[in-house]
């Protein structure tokens, strides 16, 4: 009698998991708040009708593979999908793209990460503490420096506005560092312009057929039914041996079973429906198939899991952002300069908020559910989560049309992110006497240009190395400079940090330096390591002499109030010495003709060291400072700039130093 009791306890605990009423009650209390979506009656039948198809799954259980985060690739989209649009960039001609590689402000000459950029946004380590999205806008702005003093202005009061208030930095370098956390998952979206074969590849069937829905509420309701109908025939096993035990136990000792037994109370009910003229014999071979076909459906519903937890994943991490970026915007919105400056925040606040009008419905909809729905809380996918909602959110995040709704919030955060690590620079250089940072004085309405930086270091140079030097150019007679002296006596270094003082003066409103004031230049080009082009049929002195033109074409004819600010290091050593010099000769004294251009130039022809006679001072000479011993031999390389024409030559001394022999 017992026996047949727990035969009949197994098989009635099997036909509940697959009841409408109990699935029904189920699927009701999985949905309860998820209210962003209402529930909706589907006609989508919860039994496959394909039956061959069914008994595959079972016994053939779904194995699946799953990409990692797609940095490399999605970086690549990720760069032309939130690409910053023209209308944010200067449409003035102010430098052309060989001058930021000569100064490796974007890209290192020994590696891609030595860079200026780099050097200025890392605070802790040499990792900088920008996002991948803010590193290129960080990129965009260092390439395309800006002459309209407005805009200059701004940028550099944004930095201050973090600088003066270290209460509000430091909360919002928090928020940054989970923004940048969360940006992988963003990145990962990126390209996508719906739902791959690849990707249908690796789900399961009724995983792509939930995908394929429009209607929103439709998806919650077939996937969460489709998900109870699966993962419940691995609980009943469980569930009935348990329940056989303990109705086993009481049954012997004559017990009444706990009112509040609720699982064994439906069994009951079942129990006493049913007829007690059962065959053993079948209802054992029942629980023998389906523990067999256990395994099996476990494979199935593990698959299924897997599958919505890779979605989930990448949609908690999609939704962390945003989340991230809407108490970053709130908390900058409560800044009344900052509001003043970035007036885009607030109306990305109200984006965020759902309260944009201009925001499509798709939009409100998925952006309700990554704010508020706890299925993309911060954390690890759930097993508890509503599979509907992740493949909503997953649904359309990888529609491209919904993801560019969120692109003007990532173009407003990467502008953020770019002012507030700046002025965490700054605070970390703030008590330092070798690597000070300051805030640029603009002179307006001037009628010739000028150039004063006090105290200006290469951003390469560690603090425990960095040798500060001024200049002051055009203030009275003297516009430009001519720098002479030895091998390794540091004017390629001195030179690369005046111009990266003056580029990041027109980018940020900052420099490396302990104060500097300038007039905006329209034109900033360099000269420095200019190589042959075999490709172009261009050998070094011919690539020479095109570059010295394309200097020449683009600062030769400036309007009035327009200036120029020109750097050169050792030209026209491609062909010999004595036709180099003259023709050097020549073309520094054109130069020194345009009053509208400053110049800064280094050298070892003796010729042109006669310019400052010749222009009456307007270039003037400057030599790095070196101590020498009673033969002449360089004993100390000060790295400054003082004025005077260097005699020192210190090639045969390198040389020996080297070692080199013949």
């Amino acid at each position: 009698m017992h026996f047949k009791h727990l035969l009949l306890f197994l098989s009635v605990s099997q036909l509940v998991a697959y009841d409408l009423p109990y699935r029904d009650a189920s699927y009701d209390n999985m949905l309860k708040g998820y209210e962003l979506i209402p529930k909706t009656v589907s006609n989508t039948p919860l039994i496959p009708q394909d039956l061959a198809a069914m008994f595959k799954a079972f016994f053939q259980p779904y194995v699946s593979n799953f990409k990692p985060l797609a940095w490399a690739d999605g970086f690549k989209a990720g760069v032309l999908e939130y690409g910053i649009t023209e209308d944010r960039l200067s449409k003035e001609y102010v430098m052309d793209l060989k001058t930021p590689q000569e100064l490796e402000m974007v890209r290192g000459s020994s590696t891609d990460d030595a860079t200026v950029i780099r050097k200025l946004t890392s605070l802790s380590s040499d990792t900088s503490a920008l996002t991948i999205l803010g590193q290129k806008r960080c990129a965009e702005m260092v390439s395309m420096p800006v002459t309209n003093m407005n805009e200059l202005q701004t940028r550099r009061d944004c930095i201050k506005a973090f600088y003066d208030n270290q209460a509000l930095l430091d909360e919002v370098a928090v928020l940054l560092k989970k923004i940048k956390e969360a940006e992988p998952y963003i990145i990962d979206f990126c390209g996508r312009d719906g739902v791959s074969d690849v990707e249908k590849a690796a789900y399961p069937t009724f995983v792509i057929r939930a995908l394929g829905l429009d209607d929103t509420a439709a998806v919650v309701d077939f996937t969460n039914r489709l998900w109870i109908y699966n993962a419940t025939p691995l609980l009943t096993p469980t569930v009935a041996t348990a329940g056989a035990l303990i109705l086993a136990m009481y049954t012997a000792y004559g017990m009444d079973l706990p009112p509040n037994f609720a699982t064994l109370r439906i069994i009951s009910a079942w129990t006493m429906r049913a007829s007690w003229n059962i065959n053993t014999t079948a209802l054992l071979a029942q629980n023998i198939i389906m523990t067999l076909l256990a395994p099996a459906t476990l494979g199935t519903v593990k698959a299924i899991y897997n599958g919505i937890k890779h979605m989930q994943e990448r949609t908690i991490g999609y939704a962390t952002y945003m989340r991230a970026a809407q108490r970053l915007m709130a908390l900058i919105s409560e800044n009344p300069e900052l509001t003043r400056l970035i007036p885009d925040v607030e109306q990305q606040l109200r984006k965020l908020n759902g309260e944009d009008e201009s925001s499509s419905d798709t939009f409100f909809t998925i952006n309700d559910l990554l704010m508020s729905a706890s299925t993309f809380n911060e954390g690890e996918p759930s097993v508890f989560s509503s599979p509907g909602n992740v493949l909503i959110a997953y649904k359309y995040l990888s529609d491209k049309k919904v993801r560019n709704e969120y692109s003007s919030i990532i173009h407003a955060i990467a502008d953020i992110e770019v002012y507030a690590v700046l002025a965490q620079k700054m605070h970390a250089h703030a008590q330092s006497t070798n690597t000070p940072f300051c805030f640029v004085e603009f002179i307006e309405n001037s009628d010739k240009p000028v150039l004063d930086i006090q105290n200006f270091w290469h951003p390469f140079i560690s603090e425990k190395h960095a040798v500060p030097n001024s200049i002051v150019l055009n203030q009275e007679v003297t516009r430009n400079m001519l720098i002479t002296g030895p091998n390794t006596g540091g004017k390629s270094t001195n030179m690369k940090a005046m111009a990266i003082s003056v580029l990041l003066a027109q980018s940020f409103g900052i420099a490396p330096a302990s104060s500097m004031r300038m007039t905006p230049f329209s034109v900033i080009c360099t000269y420095l390591n200019v190589i042959d082009d075999t490709s172009a049929g261009l050998s070094l002195f011919k690539a020479e002499v095109k570059r010295v033109q394309e200097l020449m074409d683009a600062v030769k004819n400036l309007p009035a109030g327009k200036f120029a600010f020109v750097m050169l290091d050792e030209i026209f050593t491609g062909t010999s010495p004595d036709k180099a010099e003259e023709l050097s000769y020549g073309f520094m004294k054109k130069l020194s003709e345009l009053a509208h251009t400053i110049f800064i130039c280094a050298t070892h022809f003796k010729k042109l060291t006669e310019l400052e006679a010749v222009t009456g001072g307007v270039t003037k000479n400057y030599q790095v400072e070196v101590i020498t011993d009673a033969n002449g031999m360089v004993t100390k390389y000060t790295y400054k700039i003082v004025p005077g024409i260097s005699k020192v030559s210190s090639a045969q001394q390198v040389v020996e130093e080297t070692g080199l022999a013949f």
